[in-house]
């Protein structure tokens, strides 16, 4: 095993997923030391909403509010194209390389944001099991992996708590070229519970890599509720720091910029 290891070495640079520059491959995480330096800029964003730090927000799509008491995050998707060293970066490798190092990196920042959350919420998180919500067939085809799938094995190894399977997906197109009505129409069809499940677990945590519409959150959790299952808490590396129900690709339009400053002007003055 060392052997293979060694050849690695001599023949395959390891490379940082945000940069690219050559990184030591006696480094525990995936990122090179300039840009670890740098991620203190995406961990303290503020939230476009609420104003709050991401470890304190609690802003969810209104439609996966009803159903669920709370979500957990480690930090705020900022935008495809915004920032070449932006988390951007490292859910694209989450996505398509299927590497180790890069599941740990976002699970150790995952399972601090659960710990984080629970105790807000006087939560005991070893009542929980874990699940996730299962990526299309033509993507594990394409990839060979179902990366949510393998990012919640290692939370649940993590956090020292079960891991189960409890969905399957049939077929959904790509979530992300669909208006917020389609996803939720696109989720309800493409999502049901595996063959005969019944729930044996009060509490859950789902795992997904984004929250952006909370579409496919809000259908997935849905059905564990139906299925037994009492609490249902939705847990991703990160989320669309936006408001909710705006127009697609609204981040490059003036119009809706000044309109989420109003708005968020107004929030906060009413709380």
């Amino acid at each position: 095993m060392n052997f293979w290891r060694n050849l690695k070495k001599m023949f395959i640079t390891k490379k940082c997923v945000i940069c690219d520059d050559p990184i030591s491959y006696e480094e525990k995480f995936p990122i090179c030391n300039d840009c670890i330096e740098e991620w203190d800029k995406y961990v303290t964003m503020k939230c476009n909403t609420c104003g709050k730090n991401s470890d304190s927000c609690t802003c969810i799509p209104k439609d996966l509010k009803k159903i669920v008491p709370f979500a957990c995050w480690s930090i705020f998707y900022t935008g495809k194209g915004q920032h070449i060293d932006s988390p951007d970066r490292i859910v694209f490798n989450l996505k398509e390389s299927n590497a180790k190092d890069i599941y740990d990196f976002c699970a150790n920042r995952i399972v601090k944001s659960i710990k984080t959350h629970c105790k807000i919420h006087n939560v005991n998180y070893k009542e929980f099991a874990v699940t996730y919500t299962p990526r299309s067939p033509d993507k594990i085809i394409e990839f060979g992996f179902d990366q949510s799938k393998e990012l919640a094995k290692v939370i649940a190894k993590k956090l020292d708590i079960k891991f189960v399977t409890t969905l399957e997906n049939n077929g959904s197109k790509e979530q992300k070229k669909l208006t917020k009505a389609e996803r939720l129409e696109n989720a309800r069809k493409s999502y049901e519970l595996i063959e005969d499940f019944q729930s044996v677990y009060d509490k859950l945590f789902i795992v997904d890599d984004v929250l952006t519409s909370g579409a496919t959150l809000y259908h997935c959790t849905k059905l564990l509720l139906e299925s037994g299952t009492k609490v249902v808490v939705p847990v991703t590396y990160c989320k669309d720091n936006i408001y909710k129900g705006e127009k697609e690709n609204a981040k490059g339009n003036t119009k809706h910029n000044l309109t989420r400053i109003v708005k968020g002007i107004v929030r906060n003055g009413a709380q």
